[in-house]
């Protein structure tokens, strides 16, 4: 299985309302990491956030989530 990395097809009034919903007031910290299935049944991952450092922050806790789940389903 490949992730496919791609425009996303949501509507981007849609992708900025939810950008707009993270971080906090004072700033540096907004973002999202989304995965979802696209209409010809690929994964995709779709994000937009503030700096580098939010990018980097949000990967990682993907990653740990994921090898959490992973180790709990041996």
């Amino acid at each position: 299985m490949s992730l496919v990395e791609e425009e996303s097809a949501l509507p981007q009034s849609l992708l900025q309302k939810l950008y707009d919903s993270t971080g906090s007031s004072t700033g540096g910290n907004k973002g999202f990491l989304l995965v979802y299935v696209n209409s010809e049944g690929e994964p995709v991952i779709s994000g937009k956030t503030e700096n580098s450092c939010v990018e980097m922050a949000l990967t990682k806790l993907l990653e740990l989530s994921l090898k959490n789940d992973e180790s709990l389903s041996r």
